[in-house]
């Protein structure tokens, strides 16, 4: 069973109705700022297998608006 374990931004929000939609392999999440945050860090995604966590893969992502 793969994980797919996705940070979200510092002064950031996910709507909990919104389920990420899976298209291709690609993931899309829609989020809303709710606080202004200076100097906002990079929020990491992880996909591992569950039963091996030693094969995994971890990627950075940050907001197009900042």
């Amino acid at each position: 069973m793969v994980i797919v374990d996705i940070k979200i931004l510092s002064g950031f929000t996910a709507d909990p109705s919104d389920i990420p939609k899976v298209i291709h392999m690609t993931y899309q999440l829609r989020l809303k700022q709710v606080l202004p945050v200076k100097n906002l860090k990079p929020a990491v995604i992880k996909v591992y297998d569950y039963y091996q966590t030693s094969g995994q893969s971890e990627t950075e992502y940050s907001s197009p608006c900042v």
